[in-house]
C-alpha cells in the first residue's frame, strides 16, 4: 500500500478550476463596476461558463460576493497574522500589526472589495464592516496580550470590536483622502496610547 494523497481525478481538477475562475472573473467584475451593476450572467460570460456551471459551484450572487471578499481578505489576514506572529514588546507587535494592516488596505482590489462593496453586499451583523476573519485575528491577538499581563482589556470582545472597526475606518478614511499617512499615523498613536499609555513603542 503506497502512501501519500491520491492524485486527483480530471474532473475533480476541472471542478477546482472552474470555481477558481468564476472567483477570478467576478472579482474583477465586483471591482471594476460594483456588486449591484454586476450580473450573474456577467459573471458567467466573463468566466466563459454557462450559468447552471456557476449555479453549480455557487447558490446566488451573493454567494460568489462571499468567495470574492473571503479570497480578497485573505491576503490581507495572512500578513497581519505573520506581523501578530513576531515576538517582541507587546507596543512593538501592535504597530507593527497595524503597519501590516494599513500597508495590506492600500491594495485597489482590496479597497474595492472589502472596504466598499461588502458594505453594499452584506447584511453584516450589527452593521459591521469588518470581516469574520479579521475579527478573529484581532479577538485573538487581544487575548494573548491581556492574558501575557501586557495590556488591560476588562472586556477583551468589545476591546476587539473597537479595534476592528478603527482600522476600517481609518483604512478607509485614508483612501478618501489620497490614502494620508498622516490618518494611519494619528490612528497608530491613538490606539497604542489606548492599550499602553505613555510607554515608549
Amino acid at each position: 500500500m503506497t502512501g501519500g494523497p491520491r492524485p486527483k481525478t480530471l474532473r475533480q481538477e476541472h471542478t477546482e478550476h472552474t470555481r477558481r475562475a468564476l472567483i477570478a472573473a467576478a472579482t474583477r467584475l465586483f471591482t471594476e463596476n460594483g456588486y449591484l451593476d454586476t450580473s450573474i450572467d456577467d459573471v458567467a460570460g466573463e468566466a466563459r461558463v454557462t450559468r447552471g456551471a456557476l449555479y453549480h459551484h455557487f447558490s446566488s450572487k451573493l454567494a460568489v460576493f462571499n468567495a470574492v471578499c473571503d479570497a480578497v481578505d485573505a491576503g490581507v489576514v495572512d500578513r497581519v497574522r505573520a506581523a501578530a506572529a513576531r515576538t517582541g514588546p507587546a507596543e512593538k507587535r501592535m504597530r507593527r500589526v497595524l503597519d501590516a494592516y494599513f500597508e495590506a488596505s492600500r491594495d485597489p482590489t482590496y479597497r474595492a472589495i472589502v472596504l466598499g462593496e461588502a458594505a453594499r453586499a452584506q447584511a453584516l451583523e450589527d452593521g459591521q464592516r469588518y470581516t469574520t476573519a479579521m475579527s478573529a485575528l484581532i479577538g485573538d491577538f487581544v487575548r494573548e496580550l491581556a492574558e501575557a499581563g501586557e495590556i488591560t482589556a476588562e472586556d477583551p470582545d468589545m476591546l476587539r470590536r473597537l479595534l476592528c472597526a478603527t482600522l476600517y475606518e481609518v483604512a478607509s478614511a485614508a483612501g478618501d483622502q489620497a490614502h494620508s499617512p498622516a490618518a494611519e499615523e494619528y490612528a497608530k498613536k491613538a490606539i497604542c496610547h489606548m492599550l499602553f499609555g505613555d510607554q515608549q513603542g
